[in-house]
């Protein structure tokens, strides 16, 4: 679980960049309810009211009561959740709480995103080698070969030839990504050719989608 918890703390601070805060321990740091109801009023628009800075313990339960009050009035559906959950630290509970915000905020709760996520892969791959075959969001990756490619479609030839282990052709495809299309570095190269979570390599691969959204692709 390590690897969905450090893509979706990188997802959560690229969301509070502008609020100059930050998740250090996406697990702890929810506690107080504070930065999770920060990413709220970020992803939502919306003005929470609540307390910024609690001390006590009943303090922290009322901001994090808050929290899922709020994420139902948006219509997340996330059974089984209490704010003793947030407060205690569930680690399965948050990391499940994250990837509901992602899906709402960030896929806009579309259905089908892994189907439609990855038939965008596969036509941006065959454009740039029809020989590349990618058929899911796991082993298929762990080379770094398909990931450079991707960045290649942009505007191919951008890339030199990947040479390296893995990790190498990964670190270099990322950071290439993020300093020239602004497709935010959510994921570490060690974990996408180690472990290749799911639904840590599709919330990054959407940074993808959108910076060819964003050059009209």
């Amino acid at each position: 679980m390590w690897a969905q918890k450090n893509t979706f703390t990188a997802w959560c601070n690229h969301h509070l960049a502008s609020r100059g805060v930050q998740f250090t321990d996406l697990i702890k740091d929810t506690k107080d309810g504070v930065l999770l109801l920060n990413l709220l009023e970020q992803l939502s628009g919306k003005s929470i009211t609540f307390n910024k800075r609690p001390k006590m313990k009943v303090q922290f339960v009322e901001n994090c009561q808050k929290v899922i009050s709020f994420i139902k009035n948006e219509g997340l559906r996330f059974v089984s959740i209490g704010p003793e959950d947030l407060v205690d630290g569930n680690e399965k509970i948050i990391i499940g709480l994250i990837w509901c915000l992602i899906l709402q905020y960030e896929f806009k709760g579309a259905s089908d995103i892994k189907f439609n996520l990855l038939d965008w892969v596969k036509k941006r791959l065959k454009s740039q080698n029809p020989n590349l075959v990618v058929s899911n969001f796991t082993l298929d990756w762990q080379s770094g070969l398909l990931l450079h490619a991707l960045v290649d479609s942009f505007h191919p030839g951008c890339l030199p030839p990947p040479e390296g282990t893995p990790e190498e052709i990964a670190q270099k495809a990322m950071s290439y990504a993020e300093e020239h299309f602004k497709v935010p570095k959510l994921m570490d190269p060690v974990a996408l050719v180690q472990v290749t979570d799911e639904l840590s390599l599709i919330t990054y691969l959407n940074g993808f989608v959108k910076a060819s959204q964003q050059e009209g692709g």
